[in-house]
This record gives C-alpha cells, structure tokens and sequence, in this order.
C-alpha cells in the first residue's frame, strides 16, 4: 500500500526476478483522485439571532457531491447551502462540516462559532410634580464579558437621547412612556419600554373671601382650588397663613381679625403627589368708627344737645345716625326737647367712608318737670292777699325752692309769700318760679 499526497495519474511499475535471475516487468497506470477542499463562512452572531453557514467547499477535479454538516445544536443537514441555524444559549459551538467528492473522495472541517450574550435593558424612573425632570436611570446588565458601550432613548413624545441616564423635561403633565435600547461592545442589543413615568399635575390653589371687611368682622374662607386628575391626584392638606400669625389648616374656616390694617392671606395646598401651590390675596380690614359722647341727663321740656367726638382711626366718618326717644336725627349733635319724663334709650350709628358700621345704645334720665301753680282773691289795698301754693312735681321729683317775684322785683323765698299786704292799689302781677331737686324749672304768672 501506498499514500499519495498529490493527485494526477501515477505509473506504477513491478520488476519480478527468479532466484536464477530471470526478470519481467509489468506497468499500470493509476489516477489519484484529489481531496476535496471543505470551507464554509460565517459570522458569530448575537444570542437570539440566526446564524448562516455558507459553503465554499471546492474540489481540484471533479465535483463536491455530498454534504455532511452537524452545527452542535442537534441540528444536522444534507445540503449545500443549510437552513439558518438557532441556538439555545450564549457560548461556544463547534460546527463540522463533511464533503465527499464524485470520486468518493471525502474531508471535513470543524470551525467554532459564537454565540455572544445580549445584555439586559431595564431602568428605573421617579414620578415628579410638573415642570420638573423625570430621571430615567439605567439598571441595564453586561450579561457576559462584553460590557455595554451604547445607550439609546426614545420617548412617548418624540423625545429622543443617547445618555446613559437622562434627565427628561416634559412639556405638560401626563403619563410617559420610554423604550431604552442598549448595544454591547460586539453591537448584541436588548430593548424594554416601561410605561407610566407620571409628571403629575400642579393643583390651582384659589379660594374666596371678603378682601374687604370690618374690624370685628368674621372673615369667611372658601377654597376653590383644584387639581387635575391624571391617576389619583387629589388635593390633600390646605394651609391658610392669615398675615398676623394665626394659621387654618382646613379646607375653609373663619378668622375675625383684632386690629385693623392690611393682611396678606397666602393659601397653599398640596395633593397627596406633594405636588403644591399658594396663591396670596390681601385683605383690607377696615377700622370702626369710635364714639366719644358727653351726655348729660337732662329735664323735661329742656333742650338737649349730646356732646360728641366720635372719630374713624386713619379715616373718616360719613354719617352719624341718632334715634333720641324715637325721633331720628343726622345732624352730628342734634338738638332734642323730651316731651315727656323718664329713663330714656339712646341710640347711636357711626358709618365710615367705607362702610363700617358701630351701633351704641345707652340710657339717660329725663327729669320730670315742675308744675308752677297758684290762687288767690282781688283785695283791697292794705288788706291781706292770701295766696294758695299748688305747685306740685311727679315722683321722685322734690321742689326745692320757690321763688315769688313782684312787680317792683321784690323777690321773696319759699313759704315766705303765703300772705302779703299791699299798700297801694292796682294791678299786680306775681310770678312764682318753682325748682326741683335735678334743677328742672317752671314758672307760673298771676295778675
């Protein structure tokens, strides 16, 4: 037997001899068929992609007739050109390919490829209050030995970025979604998109109240603010701070101020997101009128004028409204004749340019007035008159003092007038002028 390492057509030729030395030659030619030449291309490829196997197996003479392959994947195939192969995992797999020759001649070839790990796309991201960013922060695996070297974003608003992780201002408030592709350093790439980066709405803090009030008055909040619902966005917890200290922290509420002046009430809300909003407002509390009054208790039939100096603090007063016993009165101090005796009630309205309103109600004392009265007789001259005294005062009232006038001025105290004498003859005429206890007066007049 013999080996040929080339192929072509060999003669071969055999030289017999016998021990006497006789000798024969005999010659044949013989072909040596050539050795088939097995190749086939290939890429390694990514865990998940198909890999193609292209044949390039040649033969010197003749042809390539039969194909052998076996890809290490449980696979196998009988043609030239194989089916796209899978694999089930990242790694190494040894692919052998057998050619046989028309001339039955074979070879084969056993080339390793592979298969490269994808890595692992995944990511985190924040919900936010509008307008601030979202942050997207990478959470992506190498899942092997080639590490991630490209990072692409795409979001639900046509947003796009290669950062690693990307710091993302939204234009309104809504849900977002993203896809983050990455690619490893032999380009195996794996992609996820996650839904629901919320960027959630700002509440509209607003509420309603009297901007313009009197000291004393109760001032009214009313919250009017809203939110926008975009998943569960709810107004949670309301803060009024209300300029001089004091604070609300409910929905609404009523607050009277003790001094008057100018007050910056800011509500702020917040929703159970933390997303929150103020809106400040300022109220004017006006100041009251302030009544400054002399009043004396006066008697019956008398005229009465109360004092008064009532004023409006850093303003003005524009009407003064007066009810004496009755009788309704505008005048600042009006004057009044009491008809009639008793604990009288008085009341008095202040109004202020702007509007505020003081109502007093006190009481005076109207001291019954005396009913001078007398009689007597014509006489005759150096006779004695003798005058009857019936003046008199309802109760408590109590006359004190009694004048009796004459013609001539004479003037005589009381009880000293009861009888007189009168030397000459002729008209004349008495006045008596009685007086209580209060000073109330009356005079009565005879002839």
């Amino acid at each position: 037997s013999n080996v040929f390492t080339n192929h072509g057509m060999e003669t071969i030729t055999l030289v017999v001899e016998t021990q006497q030395g006789c000798q024969d030659t005999a010659l044949l030619d013989v072909y040596i068929h050539p050795i088939p030449e097995p190749l086939f291309s290939f890429n390694n490829i990514c865990e998940s992609d198909s890999a193609v196997f292209t044949d390039q197996s040649t033969v010197a003479t003749g042809l390539v007739a039969q194909w052998n392959w076996d890809f290490d994947n449980s696979q196998q195939s009988s043609l030239q050109q194989p089916p796209v192969q899978d694999y089930p995992a990242d790694g190494f797999y040894d692919v052998v390919l057998t050619v046989e020759s028309d001339s039955g001649c074979v070879a084969n070839l056993t080339e390793t490829i592979e298969v490269y790990p994808n890595p692992i796309a995944d990511f985190l991201f924040d919900s936010v209050c509008f307008p601030l960013p979202i942050q997207f922060t990478d959470q992506s695996l190498d899942n092997g030995a080639y590490s991630i070297t490209q990072w692409s974003w795409d979001f639900t608003d046509n947003q796009t970025t290669i950062q690693q992780s990307p710091l993302m201002t939204f234009p309104v408030f809504g849900a977002y979604g993203a896809t983050l592709t990455v690619t490893n350093s032999v380009g195996c790439q794996s992609e996820v998109t996650l839904d629901d980066a919320l960027v959630h709405p700002l509440p509209v803090a607003d509420f309603d109240a009297n901007l313009q009030q009197c000291n004393e008055d109760e001032m009214t909040l009313t919250d009017q603010s809203t939110v926008d619902l975009l998943s569960n966005d709810a107004i949670t917890t309301w803060s009024y701070n209300l300029g001089d200290g004091a604070s609300i922290n409910t929905p609404d509420g009523q607050y009277t101020y003790a001094i008057a002046g100018t007050y910056d009430v800011q509500l702020l809300v917040t929703t159970n997101n933390s997303c929150l909003d103020s809106i400040t407002q300022t109220v004017a509390v006006n100041p009251l009128p302030v009544y400054d009054l002399a009043i004396s208790d006066v008697c019956q039939e008398v005229l009465f004028t109360p004092g008064n100096n009532s004023s409006v603090p850093g303003g003005v007063l524009d009407s003064t409204i007066w009810d004496i016993d009755g009788v309704i009165y505008t005048d600042v101090e009006p004057q009044h004749v009491f008809s009639t005796y008793g604990i009288k009630n008085i009341s008095l309205r202040l109004i202020s340019d702007l509007g505020c309103v003081v109502d007093t109600t006190f009481q005076m004392e109207v001291y019954p007035k005396p009913s001078a009265e007398f009689e007597t007789d014509n006489i005759c001259a150096e006779n004695t008159l003798v005058i009857n005294d019936l003046s008199s005062v309802p109760a408590p009232g109590l006359l004190v003092v009694s004048d009796w006038i004459l013609t001539d001025g004479t003037v005589y105290s009381y009880n000293t007038l009861t009888s007189n004498v009168f030397t000459n003859h002729g008209m004349e005429t008495i006045t008596l002028v009685v007086e209580t206890q209060q000073g109330c007066q009356d005079t009565a007049l005879l002839d």
